[in-house]
């Protein structure tokens, strides 16, 4: 006979979990009113959730020839936990004012959230197991208060065309896994870092844009925005441990980002349509000038698309063009190339409650890079390739809602 493949020297027996269990509860209210001439819908409400998240880790190999059994494996050491077992807290008050002139052209949208967030980490034997290098690092608690005031503005030319105008202020606590996840792997050579300094992100936030909508189902949308962020929670490359490359979350104390969108829906039959959407952003870290490594390179997404709007079958191709990522904040980090991805999908509604959906995925089983994969990444680094995005794939899923 021919020759057969390697034979294989050890066995490995895997058990891996991700448990996340969430308690809360959410109030919503509304109540309308007329004051001054204009009509006002007032929202308003609370929300809580109690959040506990573990990922145990356990894995053995044995050796085929002896029968000898370790949990020492691809220089893990086993059981472990990427990062330490959670308790999160996250509370928030919000109300909101839509108030309109009678003559229904211009809307105001006031609002203000308060949120409150904690974080407990309970480190154990079991998280030590995996940081390996990082034991110096002790997760540490945190809680974070913030009010976030919004105004909104809405102008009707027509009932086709309408402006808008948005002032927001946005707040975000640094994630669990951001904080404390600590992760060795020497296999493919990467090591993540926790970072128990992390402070929460807040930004300022800016957008106007200009769009119409019509009967048949068509619309178009113009936007810009400009966003300036504080303490801008970012994945960076920090060191390289032999072969081994490290990351972490660290802040970035002031960042800018811009950009502009056009998106639109040209519906040529009831069922039948073509839609798109481009989009160009440009961040900046403003201490050095340098581009901010995780915003997107522009990208371009046209498709085909047959729905009907009553559900049953729906069907549709997507393209997808994305330009070379050459806004990086080092010339020696990897510029993702430019690409041209494919992809197809069919779905079918029954009912109310049961969904059916397949694709064919990159169709041209085209070589490419997303960008945020690959931050950090110098461009001759050896471990390029592992970082690549799948070849041509086929996904199916049922999904089932009551």
């Amino acid at each position: 006979g021919g020759a057969g493949g390697p034979i294989p020297t050890n066995a490995r027996t895997s058990q891996f979990y991700y448990n996340q269990n969430v308690t809360g509860a959410e109030l919503q209210l509304g109540t309308d009113a007329q004051i001054g001439g204009t009509r006002n819908v007032f929202t308003y409400g609370l929300s809580f959730a109690y959040t506990t998240t573990t990922r145990p880790r356990d894995r053995f190999q044995i050796t085929l020839a002896t029968g000898a059994r370790t949990q020492n494996v691809g220089g893990e050491l086993f059981p472990n936990k990427n990062f330490p077992d959670t308790q999160t807290i996250q509370a928030g008050a919000y109300i909101q004012d839509e108030i309109t002139a009678l003559d229904g052209r211009l809307t105001l949208l006031p609002a203000v959230r308060l949120d409150y967030y904690q974080l407990n980490p309970v480190p154990d034997s079991y998280f030590w197991n995996s940081t390996g290098a990082t034991l110096n690092v002790v997760p540490s608690s945190s809680t974070y208060v913030s009010a976030s005031p919004k105004l909104g503005a809405i102008y009707r030319f027509s009932d086709i065309y309408s402006a808008y105008f948005q002032y927001a202020t946005g707040f975000r606590a640094p994630p669990y896994d951001n904080a404390n996840f600590g992760f060795t792997n020497a296999a493919s050579f990467y090591q993540i870092l926790p970072n128990a300094n992390l402070k929460p992100e807040t930004a300022n936030s800016f957008e106007i844009g200009y769009r119409g909508n019509y009967a048949n189902g068509s619309s178009w949308q113009l936007t810009g925005f400009y966003n300036l962020y504080n303490n801008f929670l970012e994945t960076v490359v920090v060191g390289m441990n032999g072969p081994v490359t490290q990351f972490q979350y660290v802040n970035l104390t002031n960042v800018t980002i811009w950009g502009v969108e056009a998106r639109g829906e040209y519906r040529f039959t009831p069922d039948w349509a073509v839609l798109g959407w481009t989009a160009f952003a440009q961040g900046t870290d403003q201490r050095t000038g340098l581009p901010v490594d995780s915003v997107s390179p522009w990208a371009t997404q046209a498709r085909i698309r047959y729905g009907s709007v009553e559900g049953g079958l729906n069907a549709q191709v997507i393209g997808t063009m994305v330009a070379q990522h050459n806004m990086v904040s080092s010339q020696f980090f990897f510029q993702t190339p430019a690409y041209f991805n494919l992809d197809a999908t069919v779905g079918y509604v029954f009912g109310q409650h049961f969904k059916f959906n397949a694709g064919l995925f990159n169709i041209t089983n085209a070589k490419y890079w997303n960008s945020a994969d690959v931050i950090g990444l110098t461009y001759n680094n050896p471990q390029l390739d592992l970082y690549a995005a799948p070849g041509r794939y086929v996904g199916v899923n049922f999904a089932a809602r009551w």
